[in-house]
């Protein structure tokens, strides 16, 4: 059931998008979210420690798709389309923390 909210959640998030990189983006939530839930002692080999370096590289992946979004110049009607409106000025650290909590939320209270 999770991993059905997860793809719903990308889906809304991303659009289309999400096809090309659903893998990439499931496989660092995962690691992201058992990190989040250890001891946060952020030391080389501790799972504390994957996630945050994780957590980088989800926000290079999401860096990546807005910097393709705006190359292509056209509108998107999903949630990181509303984020990257002018009007909502966010940073793309803002947009990929906005969206790593939307997934947070989708996947914690469904059920």
């Amino acid at each position: 059931m999770k991993t059905f909210t997860f793809n719903v959640a990308l889906l809304s998030i991303l659009g289309k998008d999400e096809v090309l990189n659903r893998y990439d983006l499931k496989r660092c939530y995962y690691i992201l979210e058992k990190g989040y839930n250890s001891m946060p002692i952020n030391l080389p080999g501790t799972l504390f420690h994957k996630s945050m370096k994780t957590r980088k590289e989800l926000a290079q992946i999401l860096a990546k798709v807005l910097s393709s979004r705006r190359e292509a110049k056209k509108l998107h009607n999903d949630l990181l389309g509303s984020f990257m409106e002018e009007n909502e000025e966010l940073t793309d650290e803002q947009i990929a923390d906005n969206i790593i909590g939307v997934i947070f939320a989708a996947r914690d209270t469904t059920g």
